[in-house]
């Protein structure tokens, strides 16, 4: 049986939203693959190490791209912009029940083979962020802080959904997110 990179990735990636590095096992690995130590080391030589970078790299680039994407959209106002973005990141999270991957995998960030990654990737991501509020119309500094600021909104807020086990939480924060403090 095949499976496709995109269908492998995908796997891979809910083993890591839900573990984190140190916890995604091969045993969960494998289990959310279907495919066997064997076949996943073959696809993956260097193992869990290859398959964490693939997927922060896989799953990061994805939002970035889809952010700069819409920012550089003309044909949409400002206004629609932010809703076309919000509308985004709730599927993207499912609405707050999915968990973050930048959450899971920044646990001991500095001590795992995959710690310069991530961080070149949410700098990528804040890069995104930036380009979409510059292009809404906010200039310079306020432009970066708005990426940050959003950045740490949807984070934050999908940690204390989980939390909590309330969803609503990164519901009504992505519903307030705004161009203005």
């Amino acid at each position: 049986m095949k499976t496709s990179d995109e269908a492998l990735l995908s796997a891979l990636s809910g083993v890591f939203r839900r573990f984190g590095y140190e916890g995604a096992s091969m045993t969960e690995l494998t289990r959310a693959t279907g495919l066997q130590r064997a076949s996943l080391y073959h696809r993956f030589p260097e193992g869990k190490q290859q398959m964490a970078g693939e997927v922060v790299s896989r799953v990061i680039r994805q939002v970035a791209q889809a952010v700069s994407q819409l920012a550089r959209d003309e044909s949409l106002s400002p206004e629609d912009k932010l809703k076309h973005f919000k509308k985004f990141v709730l599927e993207i999270y499912q609405g707050g029940e999915l968990p973050c991957l930048i959450d899971s995998m920044s646990y001991q960030c500095q001590e795992t083979p995959h710690g310069a990654l991530l961080q070149k990737h949410v700098r990528e991501l804040l890069d995104a962020l930036e380009l979409f509020a510059s292009r809404s119309g906010l200039e310079g500094r306020s432009a970066r802080d708005w990426g940050l600021q959003t950045l740490i909104r949807i984070e934050g807020s999908l940690v204390a959904a989980r939390a909590l086990q309330d969803p609503k939480i990164f519901q009504k924060t992505i519903a307030a997110t705004g161009f203005k403090p």
